[in-house]
């Protein structure tokens, strides 16, 4: 019987051994955003000489984190208005229903949006001008 080989296993490249199957980022961190992704966006960015190998994953997480974040608080509000679908106005009451979140994106305009914000009453007109007053006489 012949000696089992002791020859080392061909490397597929980045210490994978050949015939495994590749791994992605995404899996490895359990994210939904890809990191591949968020470290080239770093990378064309030019925000730094140099940054970690984690950065991409670091970035993925907060990106996750603060959709589900916004989409759960326009979920409220969509449930409120008893709405079936989430449209661009209840992302928009729920930046700005949020203090943090409002901050964050207290100059952002979403064009789609229907609802009037902060909007003084002199500059409302006709029905919408006495309903302005009526629920500031209520209060």
């Amino acid at each position: 019987m012949p000696p089992k080989s002791t020859r080392k296993s061909k490397i597929a490249g980045r210490g994978r051994v050949a015939g495994q199957k590749a791994v992605s980022g995404t899996s490895k961190a359990g994210l939904i955003f890809a990191p591949a992704r968020c470290q080239r966006a770093i990378k064309q960015g030019r925000y730094s000489e140099r940054y970690g190998k984690s950065a991409g994953v670091f970035m993925a997480g907060v990106l996750e984190y603060l959709t589900a974040e916004v989409l759960d608080l326009a979920q409220v509000e969509m449930t409120n208005m008893k709405n079936g679908s989430i449209q661009p106005k209840h992302i928009n009451l729920a930046f700005r229903n949020d203090q943090e979140l409002g901050m964050l994106m207290q100059h952002a305009t979403f064009t789609t949006s229907t609802v009037p914000h902060n909007i003084h009453s002199s500059h409302l007109q006709g029905k919408a001008a006495k309903d302005e007053k009526a629920a500031q006489a209520s209060q």
